[in-house]
């Protein structure tokens, strides 16, 4: 096992989670949803505040082996410092898309049970997909430089698989 602290990093649809899930089976080391951490309750749409968030995200950080992945960026530096590799999932929108739209099926099929499995939230999910290269991409990248040598971008799973040694 090549690395115990890991980030992963991308847009919605791009394969974060499938990514920390089959590196946590891989490897053992447990992973945290961020939308874990930033949604108090996701059914509702409830934010913890800064200080739990921080809290949470600090607790998560604070073992000697962890899988972070989620969107967001501006408020996790404590884990990027942190972590051992940066994984920057780049995945093609249209990619992204038709995951999203997948999942959106195969959630809805399975009955709502969350905020996270409606048609309206699936839909803003889309909307953020194409807007995400112009609005966020280059700001996390930009944030990112500073972590130099640990931050990988992959343009596809296959490739972040490889970087990982799986």
């Amino acid at each position: 096992m090549k690395y115990k602290r890991i980030h992963i990093i991308g847009g919605s649809g791009a394969g974060k989670t499938s990514l920390a899930k089959a590196y946590s089976k891989f490897s053992g080391i447990p992973y945290t949803e961020i939308d874990d951490i930033f949604w108090s309750d996701v059914g509702s749409r409830l934010r913890w505040s800064d200080e739990e968030r921080s809290s949470l995200l600090q607790s998560t950080i604070g073992s000697d082996q962890w899988i972070v992945e989620g969107v967001f960026y501006k408020w996790l530096t404590p884990s990027f410092e942190n972590a051992e590799k940066i994984i920057v999932l780049n995945t093609s929108k249209w990619v992204r898309s038709y995951r999203i739209i997948k999942r959106a099926f195969n959630q809805l099929l399975s009955g709502p049970k969350s905020y996270r499995n409606t048609l309206s939230n699936h839909f803003e999910l889309i909307v953020f997909n194409h807007s995400y290269e112009h609005i966020h991409y280059a700001p996390t990248l930009t944030m990112l430089e500073k972590f130099g040598d640990k931050v990988v971008i992959c343009n596809s799973y296959k490739q972040a698989e490889s970087e990982l040694n799986m």
